[in-house]
């Protein structure tokens, strides 16, 4: 009895320790990503709904647009169609919940509209 305890006692510590970890991971892949990057609009997909920005650092990406994506030029709602190529924009986006390596543009808001 005395040997099996101290058995007993590791191996519940070690099935704690296990359980413990199943459910940070879960915690960590169910956790929200967003961010927000400031750019240069070098592309736009009509067709696929994306546009592409590039920040001064090589950062940005592409990212979708959707119908709940908020876009702004000064105080003055504005259309997907109205955005274009070189306008400095602020994207704000979180991602997908479908996909998790999609970015969704949550606000577009133009900064510099030449």
């Amino acid at each position: 009895m005395t040997r099996i305890r101290p058995f007993a006692v590791a191996l519940t510590a070690l099935l704690a320790l296990g359980v413990a970890q199943l459910a940070h991971a879960q915690k960590d892949i169910k956790a929200p990503y967003t961010g927000a990057v400031t750019g240069t609009v070098t592309a736009l997909d009509a067709t696929a709904k994306t546009i592409t920005v590039e920040g001064p650092n090589k950062d940005g990406g592409v990212f979708s647009v959707t119908p709940d994506t908020q876009m702004m030029n000064d105080a003055k709602t504005v259309k997907f169609e109205d955005l274009k190529k070189g306008w400095r924009v602020v994207v704000s986006w979180d991602y997908a919940a479908v996909d998790s390596k999609k970015m969704v543009a949550k606000l577009i808001e133009v900064t510099d509209a030449p």
